[in-house]
């Protein structure tokens, strides 16, 4: 190649692995600010009313108890089954990229640490539909090396509520609801769970903060009692005052109420008093946590590719509308097309692939293998326009929507949206010149097309190539 078309090629690539390795770094600080956040602000939450109300003293944790779940053998895990050995509890989902395989780390350096200790590890699912047991087996030999110490759990929703609503310190008031509180769109628990031998509740705590590791871990070595930050705590509704008498009794003197005052003096009457707190505070965690976890199939599944250069610098709140609002919308996108997007990202890839074989084609001085991949390759390329443009007409039709949302936050939506535009900028550029050069090629003007595809070839790369990024970021990979 020419000078020219080695520099146009060096600084196309440059940009895109510098644009790579700009989101890998900033995803990564994202999500450890993005940790610390949610830690904050579950600290906050668990933390209720320490003046004005406490626990009343007659309250015992409640016993985990009343599920029926498959571990990764095939074999039923029961409460029953449980009895008489203590076990530490935590919550994933495979497809998880972000806080799950963390957590499952420190599962694993907590059990080495621990050499012989005599209770489980249970690793449980909220994402049943997709982990089944075999799946769950799969994550096992990577995490596991004992079946009967280290069980990875999974079965029918409504049993893994019973386990799943028990993943925090604060108890949850009522009966939880498969919608809020199962599934990897919903905010599952960060915490492990130490539940003792005759199954009930000892203690919680978050994985990501090592004073929390390091109490568990002397703990269960049986060197330490369960600290009081560690301690499982009923639902808000049931503190008391210090004296004992319920807040909302009406012979309470002056006919204090809870929703007066609360630790950081903001009234929580119109919440509802402490449920109304808690549920509130509750929602404010899951949306860090939806927005943080990062699995390729939940919020960032209804993400997608609109240029909105405003929505750049969005806030969450308008993120997490324009999410929920497509979410809605694109309920009404019929079956049919649902999977193009996929078809559309594989069909750039397999012109990558061709584009690479055209090129190492000529500079072997074959051209007969050269045109069969070009004209291939030319094929492809039709026919993901045609897919493209059905799939957005049919988007728009339908449902309103130019395009789907990005749901990144931070220095991630930037990069995506740079990533985006370039993509998008020279699609359009190099359409001409691709059919110029076939042009050429089909009238024997051998120069002419040599000259025009030095600068073609490496613009046509980019834009499969970015393709297939942005659907990954869109579909599959952790947004931060």
């Amino acid at each position: 190649m020419r000078r020219p078309v080695l520099i146009v090629g060096a600084v196309l690539w440059t940009l895109a692995f510098a644009v790579g390795a700009w989101m890998f770094a900033s995803m990564q600080a994202a999500r450890a600010e993005a940790q610390a956040q949610r830690f904050k602000l579950q600290q906050q939450v668990e933390a209720g009313p320490r003046e004005e109300l406490v626990p009343p003293d007659d309250w015992q944790p409640p016993r985990v108890e009343g599920f029926t779940l498959i571990d990764q053998t095939g074999e039923e895990v029961t409460a029953e089954t449980l009895a008489g050995q203590p076990y530490v509890a935590g919550f994933i989902f495979t497809r998880c990229q972000s806080h799950c395989p963390d957590l499952l780390g420190k599962m694993v350096e907590l059990r080495q640490a621990l050499g012989d200790y005599e209770g489980r590890f249970l690793t449980v699912t909220v994402d049943p539909e997709h982990d089944t047991p075999e799946v769950m087996a799969d994550f096992a030999d990577i995490y596991s090396e004992d079946a009967d110490q280290w069980k990875f759990l999974t079965g029918e929703p409504e049993e893994l509520l019973q386990l799943v609503r028990f993943g925090h310190r604060v108890l949850p008031p009522g009966e939880p609801t498969i919608e809020d509180d199962l599934g990897p769109a919903a905010a599952h628990s960060l915490r492990l769970m130490h539940v003792g031998a005759d199954g009930r509740l000892i203690g919680s705590y978050f994985y990501a903060d090592p004073t929390d590791i390091t109490r568990l871990r002397r703990v269960l070595r049986g060197k330490a009692e369960t600290a009081e930050e560690n301690l499982v705590r009923p639902p808000l509704s049931l503190w008391v005052k210090p004296n004992g008498d319920r807040p909302d009794d009406p012979e309470n003197e002056a006919g204090e109420t809870p929703g007066d005052t609360t630790e950081a003096g903001a009234s929580t009457s119109d919440a509802g008093g402490p449920d109304g707190e808690l549920q509130a505070a509750t929602r404010d965690s899951a949306d860090v946590e939806a927005r943080t976890t990062g699995d390729g199939n939940t919020r960032a599944a209804v993400t997608g590719a609109a240029i909105d250069p405003a929505s750049v610098d969005a806030s969450p709140r308008e993120l997490d509308e324009a999410v929920d609002d497509s979410r809605t919308r694109l309920a009404k996108l019929p079956e049919w097309a649902r999977p193009l997007p996929t078809i559309n990202a594989s069909l750039n890839a397999l012109a990558t692939v061709l584009l690479i074989g055209g090129y190492l084609s000529i500079r072997g001085n074959n051209a007969h293998r050269h045109r069969a991949f070009m004209l291939a390759t030319v094929g492809v390329s039709a026919a993901f326009l045609a897919s493209y443009l059905t799939y957005h007409v049919v988007l728009t039709s339908t449902t309103g929507l130019r395009g789907r949302p990005f749901e990144g936050t931070g220095v991630i939506r930037p990069v995506y949206f740079t990533l985006l535009i370039s993509h998008i900028v020279l699609a359009v550029v190099v359409l001409v010149p691709i059919l110029l050069a076939l042009k050429y090629a089909y009238q024997r003007r051998w120069q002419a097309h040599k000259r025009l595809v030095r600068w073609v070839f490496p613009v046509w790369l980019y834009v499969s190539v970015t393709g297939v990024v942005i659907y990954g970021m869109l579909y599959h990979w952790p947004t931060a």
